[in-house]
């Protein structure tokens, strides 16, 4: 997942810097490199494994991880046009879709944990986006659509009623739209910032207000729990545009209610996949509502 992401981003950032006229072509060759090596490195299957040493060997070729290295593979193909990079994401999307999204099961997103999750259905909701723009095939449309629903599977659908004493209640936090992280975890966080863009495009693009709706409360959702300077959680206060990392539940000691809690880990991450959301869709105007 880490490498995915920077291949990607370092692409986006060598373009953004030719935009504004101060070009910065390490980044872009430290993106198109490490999408070389895995044109070149691919497993017999089409796959990118989930580890690899520093000199170049897989130490672990199952899960889904892999997939995020769609990603940047897609995004050198739009920026430089070699098949390469077309064929060699073409070529692991399939076996990612008939292995595992077919299943509805993506595996070790979160790359700490081998278990069933959320996060790497993220990347072939973006891949599926990208395929289907560049080749016009409707079995991507198909694949696009599944991913979607696949990422939905893991939308909370109603806010439980919590114990009064409950941080969260004191956040004004609201549970309803968030989305899930692993089949092992009671809990959820903002990663629906990152991906709420591509929900508004899916229905622009399929005429299916249902993603416009979704991508709105996943958007508004994550946007729960910044702290505007005066927040104060578990008696600290919290920093200007801070926000915790997740969120829990867990039941009480007589098992009769819930109690909601957050996180003290105050990452960077939640801003990151926001602004993701925010470049991708210029019309902000749209998440208003």
């Amino acid at each position: 997942m880490n490498l995915g992401f920077g291949a990607y981003n370092y692409l986006v950032a060598s373009e953004l810097a030719e935009q504004i006229g101060r070009p910065k072509p390490l980044w872009r060759k430290l993106g198109l490199d490490a999408c070389d090596f895995f044109v070149t490195h691919a497993l017999p299957d089409g796959t990118f494994g989930k580890a690899w040493s520093l000199e170049g060997e897989c130490l672990y070729p199952g899960m889904t991880t892999g997939a995020f290295i769609l990603m940047p593979m897609l995004k050198a193909y739009r920026m430089t046009r070699e098949s390469k990079y077309l064929e060699a994401a073409r070529r692991a999307f399939k076996t990612y879709l008939e292995r595992d999204l077919d299943q509805f099961i993506c595996t070790s997103g979160a790359i700490d944990a081998d278990t069933v999750g959320r996060e790497a259905g993220v990347p072939m909701l973006f891949a599926a986006m990208d395929l289907y723009e560049f080749t016009g095939s409707k079995e991507y449309l198909k694949a696009l659509e599944l991913a979607a629903y696949y990422l939905a599977s893991w939308q909370w659908h109603y806010a439980p009623p919590m114990h009064p004493d409950s941080p969260l209640l004191q956040m004004n936090y609201d549970w309803f739209g968030g989305t899930g992280i692993t089949v092992n975890s009671q809990s959820q966080d903002p990663w629906g910032g990152l991906w709420a863009w591509a929900w508004l495009r899916l229905a622009r693009m399929t005429g299916q207000e249902i993603w416009r709706d979704r991508a709105i409360q996943l958007w508004n959702q994550s946007t729960h729990g910044i702290s505007d300077g005066t927040m104060v959680v578990h008696g600290v206060n919290r920093p200007l545009g801070s926000q915790s990392e997740v969120y829990s539940l867990r039941s009480t000691p007589d098992g009769k209610r819930l109690y909601g809690d957050s996180r003290e880990w105050l990452v960077a991450w939640p801003a990151a996949h926001r602004l993701t959301t925010l470049m991708n869709w210029p019309d902000w105007k749209d998440f208003e509502v």
